[in-house]
């Protein structure tokens, strides 16, 4: 846990602490909730803009190609293969977004989990 005006800076600062490094290059799973998926474009830009490449779920895929983002759509778990378990085990992905649409609908909690 870390303190911070800003919370981007917050969260920073928590990873830094711990000990878990930030990527600096690499691939990065994206699978949003759709209340948050107009809101983080901007900041998926950006990733993109830094020279991440993305994976992401069909739904999310979808709509960041509506915006001009290039992905590469996998399975929901639950749903498929390839999914975000084949990604983990291959060391496809070394980022990971995810905010669900309740704890119910997949195992996790809402989380950015570094790899």
């Amino acid at each position: 846990m870390s303190l911070d005006r800003d919370r981007g800076l917050a969260y920073l600062k928590s990873q830094l602490a711990s000990g878990n490094k930030v990527p600096s290059q690499g691939n990065i799973f994206v699978s949003l909730k759709d209340e948050d998926k107009q809101k983080a474009v901007p900041l998926i830009r950006q990733l993109v803009n830094l020279g991440y490449e993305l994976y992401a779920t069909r739904g999310t895929s979808t709509m960041l190609y509506n915006e001009g983002i290039k992905t590469r759509a996998v399975f929901r778990i639950s749903r498929g293969r390839p999914n975000l378990l084949d990604l983990i085990h291959d060391k496809e992905v070394q980022w990971i977004v995810n905010t669900t649409e309740s704890i119910r609908s997949e195992s996790s909690e809402n989380a950015c989990v570094l790899i």
